[in-house]
């Protein structure tokens, strides 16, 4: 019996903020515009040559999430120098069984969506890899930025993955995949932050 992605032993929370490019690395398998976690700016050897490094844990916890808004600040500015600060915008990211917190009263937060992914690097079984009917029959469930308004649809739909992929996948462990509510990240003034935040 293929276990139910409401079972408490494959539960691992992540929370916290996530800097994010705009666009997703992968090309998005229906047609809405894809807005979830699977965007944080991407390694390139050109990068590293410019001293760009990925270990950012001075200021992200053991899950890869920022824990404050000073954090944010500050990786914008080591960002800017790799990214075009017009291209970034930061996320707020819970358990999608949770509701925000740890955010800064000045701070505003618009809901995108529900996410279904890995920890960091965020990938979004969205993008899935096994089509089919089962897959479009999601599809009208999923919102203007290509993720769940629904906790139960988004629970529906990593069950459906699993059966899919016949009830295991090599590439994924059910314990590593959250139902994420995801946040994007508003100045006082309702700009996103990232859009030429850093200075």
């Amino acid at each position: 019996m293929i276990a139910s992605a409401t079972d408490p032993d494959w539960y691992l929370p992540f929370a916290g903020y996530v800097i994010v490019v705009q666009e997703p690395w992968e090309p998005v398998p229906h047609d809405r515009r894809y807005r979830g976690l699977y965007r944080t700016p991407e390694w390139t050897e050109q990068k590293d040559a410019l001293g760009f490094t990925p270990d950012l844990m001075d200021f992200e916890d053991e899950a890869g999430m920022i824990l404050s808004l000073d954090g944010v600040m500050r990786l914008l500015d080591r960002y800017a120098r790799f990214e075009d600060p017009a291209s970034l915008e930061v996320l707020y990211v819970t358990p999608a069984t949770d509701a925000p917190h740890g955010a800064s009263g000045s701070n505003r937060l618009e809901f995108l969506g529900i996410d279904v992914t890995t920890p960091r690097p965020f990938y979004s079984l969205l993008l899935t890899k096994y089509g089919g009917a089962w897959f479009e029959a999601y599809l009208p469930f999923l919102n203007e930025n290509g993720l769940f308004d629904d906790i139960g649809r988004a629970r529906g739909f990593l069950d459906a993955w699993f059966e899919a992929a016949g009830g295991s996948d090599p590439d994924f462990d059910r314990a590593d995949i959250q139902l994420s509510n995801v946040y994007l990240s508003l100045d006082e003034q309702g700009i996103p932050l990232g859009r030429g935040s850093a200075r």
